[in-house]
């Protein structure tokens, strides 16, 4: 048996057991559902220590929090501690051997970092904010919207992703866990940067950035400056994800297609992403087996071994529509996604040599507006 933990907008978060071999509605059930979490918009898992944090959104109070819970021994989750945060949680992360854990918050812009070395007492210890921009050129970019939380390979830079203001800001991390910014990258706007990922390949580390709004990808070498900080230089031109090897999907811009959510794959050997409304696949209803439905895409691009460049290996259907977010097993041979339209979550097979989807392995249905999934270690 395998465990998984999925948050949904509908307010919970729920323990999922995957049993494999089983039928797919059959394979995957809930054994236990937390109401403690306001309502939950991203969960981080430190499957070491046996800690789930829990980001969650008050809407009327415009207000946020941070939770820790202890993951017991039948899936349940015990709540520990609790501090007030910005509204608008969107990623978290964490860093110095899980002692500490950074945050960025879309709605209410900042990114926060928080001291969780003892999860009965969390504290926070920086909230970062931005000026103002001004109209922007694109879509909700007057100010700061911090999408991504992500730490650097050395493990001494943390990597915010800012859709606002197009940047990638970059701190150094320093003592008792604080970080100092000390510069970043200025993307062409709008960009609308989502996420990042970032592989160590042919003697050389480079960063790839999702564009969420313009429907890109783009790489980056990065250097390591002698007296601290980050250098970017691009290398190659932009990737159109909707130009695909066999054709060019022909989207239907007033449903506002974008890119979603980006990972690397175990073996640093694929980068996966998925889009939301791009209704690229006509397909049979995995649920149900019988009706006809359209389904959003994930691409798969091959990270070329000695140069890190990136070509696509694979298109394939999501399995349902607006897939926000994905996550991987630690082998890498499953994938589940959260289909937020559906309210459902599904998990396929994974091919780790070609990185190409299998059958459906397991589907479960009801489950609100799931929106952040982690697969337990």
């Amino acid at each position: 048996m395998q465990q998984l933990f999925l948050v949904s907008y509908n307010g919970l978060i729920y323990t999922l057991q995957y049993a494999e071999g089983e039928s797919p509605k059959k394979a995957l059930k809930i054994i236990a559902e937390s109401k403690d979490c306001a309502v939950p918009s991203w969960v981080t898992l430190d499957s070491k220590r046996r800690r789930l944090y829990g980001l969650a959104n008050d809407k009327e109070k415009w207000s946020g929090t941070l939770k820790t819970f202890l993951i017991q021994a039948d899936g349940s989750l015990e709540e520990k501690s609790s501090v007030p945060a910005p509204f608008g949680a969107a990623f978290s992360t964490l860093y110095d051997d899980g002692k500490a854990l950074a945050a960025a918050y879309y709605y209410d812009p900042a990114v926060a970092t928080y001291n969780v070395e003892d999860c009965s007492h969390i504290r926070k210890l920086q909230e970062l904010r931005w000026p103002e921009i001004g109209p922007g050129p694109g879509r909700a970019q007057e100010h700061s919207r911090p999408h991504q939380t992500y730490i650097d390979p050395t493990g001494r830079y943390l990597i915010a992703v800012d859709c606002g203001a197009d940047r990638i800001h970059v701190f150094t991390i320093g003592a008792d866990h604080e970080v100092t910014e000390v510069g970043g990258l200025d993307l062409p706007r709008p960009s609308f940067p989502r996420h990042v990922a970032m592989v160590v390949v042919g003697g050389k580390t480079l960063m790839y950035i999702l564009n969420q709004d313009i429907c890109t990808l783009a790489t980056y070498r990065v250097e390591y400056l002698a007296e601290g900080g980050l250098s970017f230089h691009q290398e190659g031109e932009d990737i159109n994800l909707f130009v695909r090897n066999e054709r060019v999907v022909n989207v239907d811009l007033a449903l506002r297609p974008t890119a979603s959510h980006m990972v690397l794959s175990p073996d640093n050997r694929f980068v996966m992403c998925s889009m939301r409304r791009d209704d690229a696949f006509e397909i049979t209803s995995p649920l149900d087996g019988n009706s006809t439905m359209l389904a959003d895409s994930i691409l798969t691009l091959k990270v070329h071994p000695e140069t890190g460049a990136l070509s696509l290996a694979h298109e394939q259907h999501a399995g349902g529509n607006i897939p926000r977010q994905f996550c991987m097993n630690p082998s890498g041979d499953r994938i589940a996604i959260c289909q937020e339209a559906n309210g459902w979550v599904s998990i396929y097979e994974r091919d780790v040599e070609t990185g190409k989807f299998g059958k459906l392995l397991a589907i479960l249905d009801g489950l609100g507006e799931p929106v952040c999934i982690q697969w337990d270690a």
